[in-house]
């Protein structure tokens, strides 16, 4: 699929409805639409599937055209593996409603209600894995709320804002963790044979 990037950067990007970002970029795609800027460009902490950390980008993009659609500010994700593809992602796809027409090799979008939904990140720093009924810190951003306060990997979340975590879903304690700048977070955690409780106040990242 061509796309218009910055008003004057022309890509290529796949589909990719496993991947949760908006767009994904491999590195010379990121280069192309980054190139030395780091105003608009943070570094997180990835788990791969053998939950091996790494460290990536994420940045935005002001400005995005595919045919007559215009968006802005779109949250990007750098590929860590540089011979994977560019693509778009199911945080692209929500935004619409979409038809794959896979005999013809086609894509027909149109606005869905989610269209002008601005990207969020997790405004904590955390990290998590769910292994079984647990919820488990694998990494935390330096320098983020969640640092600060005190949260540290392997860590085990026992409840958050009060609530028992293994009642809840992954989905919902994501979005605990990126509703509103400043919202405080209460997390019990288990450490060792240690039962603690820590506070931070939520940040945008970015």
């Amino acid at each position: 699929m061509e796309i218009l990037v910055n008003h004057g950067k022309h890509l290529t990007l796949m589909v990719d409805t496993g991947d949760n970002s908006s767009i994904s970029l491999n590195s010379d795609a990121w280069k192309e639409v980054f190139g030395d800027d780091k105003t608009n460009v943070i570094v997180v902490s990835v788990a791969d599937v053998a939950d091996q950390i790494s460290q990536s980008k994420v940045g935005v993009i002001g400005h995005l055209s595919i045919g007559n659609f215009n968006y802005t500010d779109l949250h990007t994700t750098l590929i860590l593996n540089p011979t994977n593809p560019s693509h778009l992602g199911l945080g692209f796809f929500r935004r619409h409603n979409a038809i794959f027409d896979f005999a013809n090799r086609m894509l027909y979008l149109e606005p869905g209600q989610n269209f002008s939904m601005p990207d969020k990140e997790d405004m904590s720093g955390l990290h998590l894995l769910r292994d079984g009924d647990g919820t488990i810190v694998y990494s935390v951003d330096e320098n983020s709320p969640a640092y600060a306060g005190g949260i540290r990997p392997k860590d085990i979340i026992e409840s958050v804002n009060g609530e028992n975590a293994y009642s809840l879903t992954m989905k919902a304690i994501r979005f605990i963790l990126q509703t509103r700048e400043g919202d405080k977070i209460t997390l019990k955690v288990r450490r060792g044979d240690a039962l603690l409780t820590f506070d931070f106040a939520l940040k945008k990242p970015i």
